[in-house]
């Protein structure tokens, strides 16, 4: 249900995500001139200057029989801030390549949708069918125009291809919110728009907050607890119910009838289940409870697995037994086991072997605690268990993912899959300097999974949550193939 706080959608849509556009752009007389315009170009949105500097003389082409420097830089608010300067015919173009050429037209895509002309986007797109294949924006730009045409369902497909090419596409999940508002689809509606917001929190790199950022903000906490690394706090929105321990979120499920369904609304949940998804394990330990998003979505899909979790915070674990009811739920049939303890303390006396342990600890603001860093710990893992599975969270760069998998080599083991927890299938780059500041969630497993090996997510839920969440599954896998060809 949409309701006054939650249901709060802004009339942004492709005005704002295409800032400056419009039927007056920027008109220069020289390079110089050119350059300067554009350093002090700001967000349409939030008015700052572009963090990251590109050079517009680089992005002159011919449109129309005119020149123009177009370019799109992203934007710490969420949004990509478009540049588009008419320039003095003097002024030469770049060299022509297939891949300008694309960049032309989508170009002249987004000044024929500023004039109102949708009609010749649409033939643009009729005639280039390959275009709509392989780019994002052109499927955003047909879906904005088959939308201010009146055709909803055909702007709806093509807000799903757009999406099916790239999962962090902000504005294409705020605008199907917005369609599927007017369509009267208020719960799917509600779902884009929380998609939307989550990629904001992403891009901006802030906290979780008790509201949803661009929304009123009169969410307050269902539960306040002091725990062992800071206030346990649980929060219902219309949408969803979160967990946040010192100002960093634990684990999210989507809400059915108002009660936490078993569909987690945390990415990372998706490569534990790739991890598991070509093997019968039967009996798996974790370290680390939170909600139990990796625990639950495990046991939802493994049928056969039997997980036993050990958290150490006491007020986590009641916490997420009295808001997350399926957790009580497993326990009752006999397949989860929740013990209080240190779990590095637990390995060092167990006896039991296990197929695979998980490995989701969380020490505060310190992140992975350093005990896992230790020979001791990692033998002991070797020890007990054939497999490990890790979440490991740091820098979104592949050269410092691959610090953390040589630190582990060097203590005996070897992660040989690794699983980015994207939504894309881009590849992140190893430069530190365009990663600076940024994190991910990388799961790493002991053990490759086969991408044929027909794994479906949530198979017997036909709900429009477990579907977008299958669809997450499936470009979280096709980022794992890649990232295996360039992590060796």
């Amino acid at each position: 249900m949409l309701d006054n706080n939650e249901g709060y959608i802004p009339q942004i849509g492709l005005p704002n995500y295409l800032g400056c556009l419009s039927l007056a752009p920027y008109r220069v007389s020289s390079e110089s001139e050119l350059s300067e315009t554009y350093s002090r170009h700001r967000c349409p949105g939030c008015q700052s200057l572009p963090a990251e500097k590109k050079d517009p003389c680089a992005c002159i082409v011919d449109v129309d029989a005119q020149k123009i420097s177009a370019l799109s830089t992203p934007c710490s608010c969420g949004f990509d801030v478009p540049f588009i300067a008419l320039v003095a015919e003097h002024i030469e173009s770049v060299v022509a390549t297939p891949e300008l050429e694309i960049e032309t037209l989508l170009f002249h895509c987004s000044v024929q949708i500023h004039l109102k002309k949708y009609e010749s986007v649409l033939a643009i797109f009729h005639n280039n069918p390959n275009l709509l294949q392989q780019s994002p924006l052109a499927n955003f730009y047909q879906a904005y125009c088959f939308e201010m045409g009146g055709s909803a369902i055909y702007a709806l497909l093509a807000y799903d291809r757009c999406l099916d090419l790239d999962r962090c596409f902000q504005t294409a999940w705020h605008n199907r919110a917005r369609l599927l508002k007017q369509l009267g689809r208020l719960q799917e509606a509600q779902f884009c728009l929380v998609k939307y917001h989550q990629l904001i929190v992403n891009s901006r790199q802030i906290a979780a907050s008790p509201s949803e950022p661009n929304a009123p903000s009169s969410v307050g906490f269902d539960h306040e607890v002091g725990g062992m690394f800071g206030p346990v706090r649980i929060i219902t929105t219309s949408s969803l119910r979160y967990m946040i321990i010192n100002q960093q979120v634990q684990g999210s499920f989507w809400l059915k009838d108002n009660t936490p369904s078993a569909i987690p609304a945390s990415p990372y949940t998706s490569g534990f289940l790739l991890a598991a998804s070509d093997d019968e394990w039967g009996c798996g330990l974790v370290f680390g409870l939170g909600v139990g998003a990796s625990i639950i979505s495990l046991l939802e899909n493994f049928l056969n697995l039997h997980l036993t979790v050990v958290e150490i915070d006491p007020q986590v674990i009641s916490s997420a037994q009295a808001y997350f009811p399926l957790l009580a739920h497993y326990q009752r049939q006999g397949r989860l086991t929740i013990i209080t303890g240190d779990a590095f303390r637990f390995i060092e006396t167990t006896r039991q072997h296990y197929d695979v342990v998980f490995l989701d600890a969380f020490e505060g603001k310190e992140g992975v605690p350093q005990k896992l860093h230790e020979q001791e710990t990692i033998d002991r893992l070797r020890e007990i268990s054939r497999d490990v599975v890790m979440n490991i969270i740091c820098e979104h760069s592949l050269a410092c993912l691959k610090q953390h998998l040589q630190r582990y080599q060097a203590l005996g083991l070897v992660f040989c899959q690794v699983i980015p927890i994207v939504m894309s299938n881009k590849v992140p780059s190893g430069r530190a300097k365009e990663s600076a500041g940024l994190s991910s969630n990388w799961i790493v497993s002991t053990k490759k999974f086969n991408p044929d090996n027909g794994f479906v997510a949530f198979a017997a839920d036909t709900g429009y949550l477990a579907t977008a969440y299958r669809r997450d599954v499936m470009h979280i896998r096709n980022a794992a193939l890649i990232i295996d060809t360039v992590v060796s």
